[in-house]
């Protein structure tokens, strides 16, 4: 018996097991016909003769529904239901605004026929998800909720009809239930839906509120929005919120006082701050855009607040905000990963620091200020491992030496101290320099991008070194006027050209005590740098005597340099050759 047959009998003896079961009766196994395996003649092709290969038949394509159907559920089933909702929404706030114009009904029938209506759309939203139309359900039930939270924002701002506790907790009542109602439906566009009715409410029905009534109404609908986000990981919702409620805090921040607005604002802040962080989402996209625009509005409105009252206290706001985005960095370096939130964050602690140097302090202290800055930055990135905030340090850096060396100094024409060496020109290039060189050592262990980085901070310090003793040799020429004698300007290129032949040569040194190759180079460009600024400048102003002896010099200089570097070679690039032989 061959295993065919073996096989085929086993499974009968299952399907009788199976029928005796269900009370029927299948023949006996030996009843069945024999398994007879089909032979197929085997034909031996000549030698010459090519063997036939089997045709490929193409899968036939399966069907599929039509593009223009699909097109057509979508905009009917979905896209009207959402645009009709919406539109019974607009047309109940007008029909609220036709009624206090003709005076047709009281304001206690408006409301009582708004909150009715908005439970009929509710009901009716019920009835059709039962029937499995959720499209249709969910933006029935959507309109409910914001003609239901119409109503009572109408009883409250416009009719006085209800205390402001009883309007709290009310509002708080319909964002329970419309919170219940998107769990229920399972349906992230029902949550936004109901969130932009709730925004859109207090803009419908008009009139002037109390700043404290309409940021108590945000808080509310912000903390049940947030609420649900949080359990359904709907991440997008909190993007949404935060960028209506900072829209309707603007809409009444220049009636609220400067302590209710930054309390406000405090909370509004705070929410959107840790909303991210009870959503269960890695990698969210909505993440970053949300940390930028709340910590930006956050920033613009407390300024504009302080501003009014206390602009003394603008630094310290921005310096507040910027630690706080600090902070924030880390929790998010430590419990998020997301990549784009962290960048985020550090460039906001970044920025809100410097505008925090601008405002408490002015032109040179500014460029100081940012220095140091830098350098907080630098090791703040380095203590908790971020290298945002060690980009965004070197940022801060350039921001200084810009400040001063472009804007303050002018390339120079401007630098007039007081006081050659000893003045505040003067400790601001050798703090920026200090500044450039700490980043040399501190990002010379890190990725590509940081060892570029520490090259150039390392090329860097030392042009602002040899900017500031070039600078200050200008400004003892001048003597305080702004142009230099002719017979003087002899004595200062001369005076330059030695400044740099001597700070090559000590560069030079360093490189070969270091046994850094970048200084090395460094100082042979400044010897180049040197030699042609008196080749082709300094020497043809003096007399012909003056130039036998500049040449002369210029000669045996290029000739000590080039003597000693094939004397020392071996100590100044080591001795790789013997290592390859």
């Amino acid at each position: 018996m061959d295993q065919i047959t073996m096989l085929t009998r086993r499974v009968y003896r299952l399907e009788q097991e199976v029928a005796a079961l269900k009370g029927e009766a299948l023949p006996a196994i030996d009843q069945l016909p024999a398994y007879a395996p089909a032979t197929a003649a085997v034909t031996t092709p000549s030698p010459g003769a090519t063997s036939p290969q089997p045709a490929t038949q193409p899968a036939a394509p399966r069907p599929r529904a039509t593009d223009a159907a699909a097109v057509e559920s979508e905009l009917v089933g979905t896209w009207f239901a959402r645009i009709g909702a919406l539109a019974l929404l607009i047309g109940a706030a007008f029909a609220f605004k036709y009624g206090v114009d003709r005076g047709l009904i009281g304001p206690g029938a408006r409301v009582v026929i708004g909150l009715l209506a908005g439970a009929g759309l509710i009901a009716t939203g019920e009835w059709a998800r039962k029937r499995e139309w959720p499209a249709f359900a969910q933006a029935v039930v959507a309109g409910g909720l914001a003609l239901m939270t119409l109503s009572l924002w109408a009883a409250y701002n416009r009719y006085q009809l209800l205390p402001a506790g009883t309007t709290f907790v009310a509002l708080f009542g319909v964002t329970i239930i419309g919170a219940a109602l998107a769990l229920r439906h399972d349906s992230e566009a029902l949550a936004v839906l109901a969130a932009i009715g709730g925004f859109i409410n207090p803009l419908l029905v008009g009139g002037r509120s109390h700043p404290s009534a309409l940021y108590g109404y945000i808080l509310v609908l912000d903390a049940g929005i947030v609420a649900l986000s949080a359990f359904r990981a709907w991440s997008s919702l909190n993007l949404l919120t935060a960028m209506a409620s900072w829209i309707l805090f603007g809409a009444g921040i220049r009636e609220a006082t400067t302590g209710v607005g930054l309390g406000y604002a405090t909370a509004l802040f705070g929410l959107f701050t840790i909303a991210p962080f009870a959503t269960r989402r890695e990698g969210d996209v909505f993440e970053s855009p949300l940390a930028v625009i709340n910590g930006a509005a956050y920033y613009i409105a407390g300024l504009w607040l302080i501003d009014r009252h206390a602009p003394d206290a603008r630094g310290a706001f921005a310096t507040y905000v910027a630690v706080t985005e600090l902070v924030l960095h880390s929790a998010v370096r430590r419990w998020r990963s997301n990549n784009e939130t962290q960048a985020a964050t550090a460039l906001l602690a970044a920025v809100f620091l410097t505008i925090a140097v601008g405002f408490q302090w002015h032109e040179l202290d500014a460029s100081i200020g940012w220095a140091v800055e830098a350098v907080i930055l630098g090791v703040a990135g380095m203590l908790i491992g971020s290298r945002f905030l060690r980009a965004s340090a070197v940022g801060a850096l350039i921001v200084s030496v810009y400040a001063s060396v472009f804007v303050r100094f002018q390339a120079g024409d401007a630098y007039n101290p007081a006081q050659l060496i000893v003045s505040k020109e003067s400790l601001t290039f050798l703090v920026q320099a200090g500044a450039a060189l700490f980043f040399a050592a501190l990002l010379s262990k890190g990725e590509q991008w940081e060892r570029t980085a520490a090259a150039a901070s390392l090329i860097g310090a030392n042009v602002l070194a040899l900017m500031w003793m070039s600078f200050e040799a200008v400004a003892y020429f001048r003597h305080g006027s702004h142009f230099i004698a002719t017979k003087d300007r002899q004595g200062l290129q001369f005076t330059l050209s030695t400044i740099w032949g001597i700070y090559a040569a000590l560069l030079l040194a360093a490189g070969v005590t270091l046994r850094s190759r970048l200084v090395r180079i460094m100082s042979l460009a400044l010897f180049g740098l040197t030699i042609a600024k008196m080749a082709l400048a300094d020497l043809w102003t003096l007399t012909t005597g003056q130039r036998v002896v500049g040449f002369l010099g210029l000669g045996v200089v290029l000739l000590s340099v080039s003597l000693s570097y094939h004397r020392f070679r071996d100590l100044i690039v080591g001795t790789d050759e013997k290592q390859t032989a």
